[in-house]
């Protein structure tokens, strides 16, 4: 679990929500920790974090609002994407030495029909809009600016998030600290992510979770920038138009999971293994060729396993079942037990697959 209670402080470590490996952290776990140190206690959040899910960054980001003590903020390394949003939640926030701040629209990867990707075109609109509107609350500025600096997936220094209102203050630290190393995160998918974040990624072989595509850092931002000579506008150029565009990444994404799909349910060990193909294939993160393994040592006619219980599943659950923007339409009379089979289904591929972040 990456929520820790040290000497007071709540360490919120590693992807915002569950990740593929245990090594992230829910707003369940961020309440229960809360609730632990007490509702009137003055409360230091330390943050590192690469950003995750982005509902889950909403529900940290009024928790910790909602908080009755005086809630500070310190950003270690990195507040990006979904973290960002936690670290606005703070009374003050400080930004510590080296650390980076990086604020864009959330995204996500729909499988389904026309309808499941209009719903997650409304998800995305409502949630960005929401990230825009708490950002013009901490910083004071327009939400249409808030939007403008989403959009172009903007990435601030400690300095540059204090002098942009982002943060309150640049953190006290001794003459011999070190900047905190940014937390492990597949730093590679966001666009314009900072060279020296993006190496040490690769470095640590932070990658993608399965499904998950990454965005070619053409236009990342060097911080520090090092010296150079002056620029060549015409290998840029190059550069940017060899650059696939969000459209066609996205495109690429969903191909590759309806192959991965395609694959696992059409070989030959999914004979007799239909049940158990079906969970690796909708289940799981399992490649094509790790599930096809794990078939063709199993036993004909064997279950699949059931799967744990998700909290934050059942309630997407609920919150779809209420028709509130975050589901689907009710269906018509008639056609409910196959569109609940479908719609869990598309449910559980997009759980597996999301980009959302």
């Amino acid at each position: 679990m990456a929520v820790q209670i040290l000497g007071g402080e709540l360490i919120l470590s590693g992807m915002v929500g569950d990740d593929y490996w245990g090594d992230g952290f829910t707003s369940g776990q961020v309440i229960a920790a809360l609730a632990q140190l007490g509702r009137n206690t003055d409360v230091t959040v330390r943050l590192n974090s690469g950003g995750g899910i982005a509902t889950e960054g909403a529900a940290i980001h009024a928790a910790l609002s909602s908080h009755k003590g005086r809630v500070t903020v310190i950003v270690e390394g990195i507040a990006a994407s979904a973290a960002s949003l936690i670290a606005c939640a703070g009374e003050v926030v400080e930004m510590a030495l080296g650390s980076v701040l990086m604020i864009h629209d959330p995204a996500t990867i729909t499988w389904g029909t026309a309808a499941e990707h209009q719903l997650a075109i409304q998800m995305l609109e409502s949630l960005a809009t929401s990230y825009a509107d708490t950002y013009a609350d901490k910083t004071g500025e327009p939400s249409a600016t808030m939007r403008t600096l989403m959009k172009a997936e903007t990435w601030m220094t400690a300095q540059e998030a204090v002098d942009r209102k982002f943060a309150d203050r640049l953190a006290t630290a001794n003459d011999n600290a070190e900047p905190a190393e940014p937390t492990a995160f597949a730093y590679a998918m966001y666009g314009r992510a900072p060279e020296r974040i993006v190496a040490l990624a690769s470095a640590k072989g932070w990658k993608a979770p399965p499904g998950a595509t990454s965005k070619p850092p053409a236009t990342a931002v060097a911080s520090p920038p090092p010296a150079a000579p002056a620029a060549q506008p015409a290998p840029q150029e190059q550069t940017m138009a060899d650059t696939p565009n969000e459209s066609e990444i996205r495109a690429k994404a969903t191909t590759d999971a309806q192959a991965r799909i395609q694959a696992i349910l059409t070989s030959d060990e999914a004979s007799g293994r239909a049940e158990m193909a079906q969970h690796l294939a909708f289940s799981t993160a399992h490649t094509a060729e790790d599930a096809i393994a794990l078939m063709k040592v199993a036993p004909k006619g064997a279950p699949a396993a059931e799967p744990e219980a998700d909290p934050t599943a059942q309630f997407v659950q609920r919150k779809a079942s209420a028709q509130d923007g975050l589901g689907a339409p009710a269906g018509r009379p008639g056609d409910q037990d196959a569109r609940a089979t479908w719609k869990g289904v598309t449910d559980r591929v997009n759980k597996r697959v999301s980009g959302g972040r």
